[in-house]
């Protein structure tokens, strides 16, 4: 039946990338798109128990899940770049935390959480940005280790940005919106 079709994660991941591609592109439509994604082709959703023996429909589901999770942080974390609004930095540290929590494995888990601790400290989250750049320090072996290293008092002045010893990292080409 429709609902349980194994090229469903397909279709909905392209009408997500559809809403980027309009003439005036839509970014909150994107990730309403990916919302839907997420929560119809989940682990834990009826779609996933009916493809049980599909791993191959599966392993698409799970990658597409993946790539969305991340491309609503960084769209979140592009936003807040442009707007500088707290609230906004607040809601790419959130999808920065779910897309981690989902994926601790992921081939760049330490690069997301370099961004999760930037976000959370430009959102003046202070206690959690400092306890992920100490995880980020104990993991060592990564290249985001000496940013980790930098620090810059928390107050009402302080940001990324204004702490020469804190580099602000910007998305790269590793996290275009074209994933």
């Amino acid at each position: 039946t429709w609902p349980d079709e194994p090229d469903n994660p397909t279709y909905q991941w392209e009408v997500a990338r559809l809403y980027l591609n309009l003439p005036i592109p839509d970014p909150d439509a994107q990730a309403e798109a990916l919302a839907v994604l997420n929560e119809r082709y989940s682990e834990e959703s009826d779609w996933w128990e009916a493809n049980r023996n599909n791993p191959d429909a599966q392993s698409t589901a799970r990658r597409y899940i993946e790539e969305s999770l991340l491309n609503v942080a960084v769209e979140y974390h592009l936003r807040a770049q442009r707007s500088g609004s707290v609230e906004d930095y607040s809601r790419a540290a959130d999808g920065y935390q779910n897309y981690l929590q989902k994926f601790p494995f992921a081939d760049n888990y330490y690069e997301a959480q370099w961004y999760l601790a930037d976000t959370l400290y430009a959102s003046k989250r202070f206690d959690e940005a400092e306890e992920q750049y100490l995880q980020l320090l104990k993991a060592g072996g990564h290249p985001y280790v000496d940013g980790s290293q930098g620090s810059c008092p928390p107050g009402p002045e302080s940001s990324p940005a204004r702490c020469p010893l804190l580099p602000t990292p910007r998305l790269g080409p590793s996290w275009s919106r074209s994933r």
